[in-house]
């Protein structure tokens, strides 16, 4: 009897010290993604398994957490099955695992199918719509162009999945299966862009003019491209100011067409013949809370493309300084430092300078 209570003492202490040495190599993983370095935790979960190590309920969550917020939904969906089979729990206020298996089913209900556009890399943008119409034609169309300028200014841009959606029914269907937190009742989401992904409305964005309804998928393009750039080199959340992301999108959409690139300059000349409002501080325009006041967002956004103009010249010259530009922000996180680098300029004087010349 002794010796049988010693085996299977052994046996215990030996599955409790194999436990533990598992949980200790999952310590990096784990350690990656609550700092939200998620490329990284997910190389570590991928080596996981090449060394035949079965990951923990809590390591498989981790991952498929990970790949939701890099827009992967498709990804994240087995290692999530995982952490539910194996019964885990998230703390930390995330999620748990059966509410995000609950979205990433919300979304493939949601999701356009995959589309082919004729002369479009799916490597650069993979494209997905609900419908080709007369007015979501002329998106598609321009995808491929889209790409090309992606090219221009990063050589290899990040990987965009595009998707299109006709009508505002299906992009809020799309979109609300994509977020975990709730609109505000009545709220209708805009087209948007982010790391990996561009969901576009044509009925939502929809201008006056063709060029610059397609100058908005542009637009969201490139702020995916700026997301999936920085999160590619420095696996972590860099600080851009509200001017600088939305500023740059503008300012490359401007290049769209001959005619865009003067709508900033016209629209300012516009509001101030109905406004008597100077000019908001420099301060206002770096921060989300203060740039997308419903009172000044629309001015924001047209002064935010005449100081990225004013800084770093035309878009067919200036947009290729882009990506020095966000290294510059990862290795400074201060604005005025990255501009000073970049371009020798100095952002607020540029700014008050700009100012003092459209309220003269």
């Amino acid at each position: 009897m002794r010796t049988t209570s010693a085996a299977l003492l052994s046996l215990l202490i030996g599955a409790t010290a194999a436990a533990a040495q598992d949980y200790e190599r999952e310590r990096g993983l784990r350690e990656a993604i609550w700092a939200d370095r998620w490329l990284e935790g997910l190389r570590l979960y991928d080596e996981l398994a090449r060394d035949g190590v079965a990951p923990s309920g809590q390591a498989s969550y981790l991952a498929g957490w990970a790949d939701w917020r890099l827009h992967r939904p498709e990804d994240a969906r087995p290692q999530l099955e995982k952490a539910a089979r194996a019964g885990f729990r998230a703390g930390g206020g995330r999620p748990q695992p059966g509410e995000l298996l609950a979205k990433i089913a919300e979304y493939s209900a949601a999701k356009p199918p995959a589309i082919d556009v004729p002369g479009l890399d799916r490597s650069v943008i993979d494209a997905y719509a609900d419908a080709k119409t007369p007015l979501t034609a002329p998106v598609l169309d321009a995808l491929p162009r889209i790409a090309e300028i992606g090219r221009e200014i990063f050589r290899e841009p990040p990987p965009v999945r595009f998707f299109l959606f006709a009508r505002i029914p299906a992009l809020v269907r799309f979109y609300d299966a994509t977020q975990l937190t709730s609109r505000k009742t009545g709220e209708v989401p805009h087209s948007t862009g982010g790391a990996g992904m561009v969901i576009y409305c044509e009925e939502k964005a929809h201008r006056a003019t063709e060029a610059e309804t397609v100058s908005i998928a542009l637009h969201e393009t490139v702020h995916a491209w700026i997301a999936g750039y920085l999160r590619a080199r420095y696996d972590r959340d860099v600080r851009v100011p509200r001017y600088v992301d939305e500023g740059l999108a503008v300012y490359v959409a401007s290049s769209w067409s001959d005619d865009l690139r003067a709508l900033s300059a016209r629209r300012v000349a516009a509001w101030r013949k109905n406004h008597a409002a100077p000019p908001p501080e420099f301060e206002t325009l770096g921060s989300p809370r203060t740039f997308y006041d419903p009172k000044s967002v629309y001015l924001n956004y047209l002064l935010s493309d005449l100081l990225m103009q004013r800084l770093l010249g035309p878009p067919r010259d200036g947009a290729a300084r882009i990506p020095a530009l966000l290294d510059a922000f990862a290795r400074t996180g201060d604005d005025a430092e990255a501009w000073r680098e970049v371009t020798g300029k100095d952002v607020r004087a540029e700014y008050r300078a700009l100012a003092s010349e459209l309220w003269r």
